[in-house]
């Protein structure tokens, strides 16, 4: 897909559109607040919603990065602990106002659009900065804040996956995103009319009236304009990237334990562009002078803030058989006891977020649907049938996946004596 850009005054003036639009849709006379839970469906657009969530995980590594005293040791396993058990419960309580609540929709606005004008671009200063290669973990944990091309990553993360690679470098990520245009127009379905089509979606205009290539032309289509469907974007264009052999020089160096964990760096957090927006000395030299945004890299924080597990279930090295295979404490009796029930709204948001990308792909009502057909489960037999037929069905999960232990050791634990 050929990188766009928008002259800067014309892009500040749509993203602000943009944001009132929505920021009226929602707010209103008697609506003064939204909640963790409402952010999710802030607006139609769930690129939008999803950027907004990481703009939290954001605020939350920052205020926990500053947490500094010279009395104590913030780096102490049992503090840190303590930290993610704090974030469990302010998760559950997230209220902002419109005033709050308006410089982040701008800046999720303003990500999403700079996503659509250079996907490219965007997703390889995310997850690279100016590094070389990055953990497959950080690929694989972060792609759910991605909607719009969440596909494309899923592909790389299982063309990973499957050939035991633990480390993805920048030049084979680019190389998979070009090859994933290719196998999409060669099937007669284009990206760039996808993207094009996203772009009508958000603003109501069409991004090749609207945008500019580098060299300040307008945009033509490559193919006659069509809207990609979901099964060619999601099936036919992952399953093929994932089938691809990867060039053996690729494979150099990457089970090397020499290699430190990499932190994710974070999509633009400044809203309006600079004047010298195009003017980058700080990463990688771009061929043309793009609009690509300003990423700012982290502290060393994990960017997303992983909860303490339950203290009889804490081994993340254990396979989903062998969560399934413990025995419950006083099991012998079990069946007779009237268990506690799964409520939702009881899991932090930033791990229901992660469940249901994850682990039911999306779809919050089949998530929510387990959850009540698991709270009408007599024993602890019944749940694990659930599981397994859940675990069957979804061909992309892994066994060893800490996300997939994490979720049924929380079902596990409504069996606890």
């Amino acid at each position: 897909m050929k990188p766009l850009f928008i002259p800067t005054e014309e892009l500040n003036i749509l993203i602000h559109q943009i944001s009132e639009k929505y920021i009226r849709l929602f707010f209103g006379p008697t609506k003064k607040q939204i909640s963790g839970q409402e952010i999710f469906h802030f607006c139609d657009h769930q690129q939008v919603n999803r950027f907004l969530f990481f703009q939290l995980h954001q605020d939350w590594n920052q205020y926990q990065t500053g947490l500094r005293h010279p009395f104590y040791n913030f780096q102490h396993e049992e503090v840190k602990k303590a930290l993610q058990s704090y974030l469990n419960t302010v998760s559950a309580h997230i209220l902002l106002t419109e005033k709050d609540v308006r410089p982040l929709v701008e800046k999720a606005v303003y990500n999403t659009i700079t996503l659509l004008l250079n996907p490219e671009e965007t997703l390889t200063a995310f997850y690279f900065s100016t590094k070389e290669s990055i953990n497959l973990s950080l690929l694989e944990k972060n792609a759910s804040y991605f909607d719009y091309f969440d596909f494309l990553l899923q592909g790389i993360v299982l063309f990973h996956q499957q050939n035991h690679m633990p480390l993805v470098r920048r030049r084979v990520f680019i190389e998979k995103l070009i090859r994933a245009e290719e196998i999409s127009n060669q099937r007669g379905k284009s990206l760039e009319q996808y993207r094009r089509e996203l772009f009508r979606q958000l603003t109501g205009q069409d991004l090749f009236e609207v945008a500019r290539t580098a060299d300040g032309t307008i945009p033509m289509p490559e193919l006659p304009e069509a809207t990609v469907s979901e099964e060619t974007k999601s099936t036919q264009v992952s399953r093929t990237l994932t089938a691809e052999p990867e060039p053996p020089v690729a494979k150099e160096g990457l089970f090397s334990e020499t290699v430190s964990q990499t932190n994710n760096t974070t999509i633009a957090q400044d809203t309006i562009q600079p004047e010298n927006k195009n003017t980058d000395t700080t990463t990688e030299p771009h061929p043309e002078p793009l609009p690509t945004p300003t990423f700012v890299k982290e502290d060393p924080t994990p960017s997303v803030v992983t909860p303490a597990q339950p203290s009889s279930f804490n081994d993340v090295s254990a396979s989903v058989a062998e969560v399934l295979s413990q025995k419950q404490t006083g099991s012998d009796s079990i069946s007779q006891k009237l268990f506690k029930s799964i409520t939702i709204d009881k899991i932090p948001i930033h791990k229901q977020f992660q469940f249901s990308q994850k682990i039911f792909l999306g779809n919050t009502a089949e998530f929510k649907l387990f959850i009540e057909n698991i709270n009408k489960t007599q024993n602890w037999e019944e749940a694990q049938s659930l599981i397994s037929s859940l675990t069957n069905a979804q061909s992309t999960l892994k066994e060893e996946d800490p996300l997939l232990i994490e979720f049924i050791e929380i079902i596990k634990n409504r069996y606890q004596s």
